[in-house]
């Protein structure tokens, strides 16, 4: 803004600027600063004073003209002065925009021989470059973290389950139990003794990890049904009925004896090769078997897992996230279980959405572990 000087001193023309800011509600008055600068100088107009030489050529005031007469200027000084809003420097960040014009500082001098114009812009281009590098940042970052908003829990069902495999697979293991924790409870014991209680172990790991730690977390935060993550009863007629017989005779009992002759089928199961040795002990492995492991692995898997992440992502999103967290835990088995666990987790992801329970294909799965111990006990004598 600029203010003339014919009849008013400085301190007035401050004043009037003021005032007409705060009545057009420019800024208020607790917040204004004001930055004023005066240079002294001539007073131009008319015709060119005697006795400077070539008074005749030479303009009262050469303002606007070339850049190489800049220095010609006599125009009398020039006093620009704007009311600016102090704000903290956080809040500059995210008021600049509004501000940014009141933050430039022009001051133009003008002296009798000589015309120097001093623009302060930096403190106006340093807010400025810091604001717009603050919110590229965080509009990339928003841009970027945009769809894991939407569908955070989503991720971090996905991150958890995840988290209880890799602990399951390691800590959780029978190789952990027989290399670190036998060692220091079970000195005397025979290996078979100390191979049968590591799958008890590792079985007993899966239900800690895969049933009662997600079970606990979401019925007590998340204040989850049964019913909600697949452990109800659902459509039980068509389930126990229907699909539950269908499942054993045609998948359970020809896929196990399909594996009775397949020999590295033969050499991993039983897992606790103890449950050999006499039919008590096989029926008191596969009780712990199907209780601690089976159950574990079809209320998780394909129960709390894929029915939360189908609020999130969809019904076909859970299946497959839930068939390749599956697919990734028989890694290490017979190859043909991989790729049975891998069209498993498909067919029976759908089967659960469509029964609203899991109990079905928990007797089917079980019933497959059970029939392969079986087969494979009898085919390695």
């Amino acid at each position: 803004m600029h203010v003339p000087k014919e009849g008013k001193s400085n301190q007035r023309r401050v004043a009037e600027v003021v005032r007409v800011e705060l009545e057009n509600g420019i800024c208020s008055q607790s917040n204004i600063f004001i930055i004023v600068i005066t240079v002294s100088g001539g007073y131009g107009g008319g015709a060119t004073p005697d006795p400077i030489p070539n008074s005749e050529v030479k303009p009262s005031c050469a303002d606007g003209t070339a850049w190489v007469t800049m220095w010609e200027s006599r125009s009398p000084p020039e006093l620009f002065f704007i009311p600016s809003k102090v704000v903290p420097l956080g809040a500059a960040f995210r008021r600049l925009s509004r501000f940014s014009s009141s933050l430039a500082i022009s001051v133009s001098i003008h002296r009798k021989r000589s015309s120097i114009f001093i623009d302060v812009y930096m403190l106006m281009w340093f807010l400025l470059i810091m604001k717009k590098a603050k919110l590229g940042l965080l509009e990339e970052l928003n841009n970027t973290l945009a769809p894991l908003k939407e569908s955070w829990k989503a991720v971090g069902y996905v991150t958890a389950a995840l988290m209880l495999l890799l602990i399951y697979l390691h800590q959780g293991s029978s190789v952990f139990f027989i290399e670190i924790i036998s060692k220091s409870i079970m000195h005397e014991s025979r290996p078979l003794d100390v191979q049968w209680w590591g799958v008890v172990y590792q079985h007993a790991s899966a239900f800690i990890l895969f049933m009662i730690i997600p079970l606990l977390y979401l019925k007590i935060v998340e204040r989850r049904k049964l019913s909600e993550i697949g452990l109800g009863l659902g459509d039980w007629r068509f389930g126990f009925k229907v699909v539950v017989p269908a499942g054993i005779l045609l998948i359970a009992i020809p896929a196990a004896l399909s594996a009775a002759f397949i020999p590295d089928f033969i050499e991993e199961y039983p897992l606790a090769k103890l449950a050999y040795s006499n039919p008590e002990h096989f029926v008191v492995y596969e009780l712990v078997y199907g209780i601690l492991y089976y159950t574990a692995y079809e209320a998780f898997f394909r129960g709390m897992l894929q029915f939360s992440l189908k609020e999130r992502i969809g019904v076909l999103g859970a299946i497959l996230v839930q068939t390749a967290i599956t697919t990734l835990l028989h890694i290490g088995k017979p190859q043909g279980e991989i790729w049975s666990a891998l069209f498993a987790g498909l067919i029976f992801g759908a089967l659960a959405f469509r029964l609203r329970s899991v109990w079905p294909l928990w007797i089917i799965h079980f019933s497959l572990g059970l029939f392969t111990d079986l087969f494979c006990s009898m085919a390695g004598g």
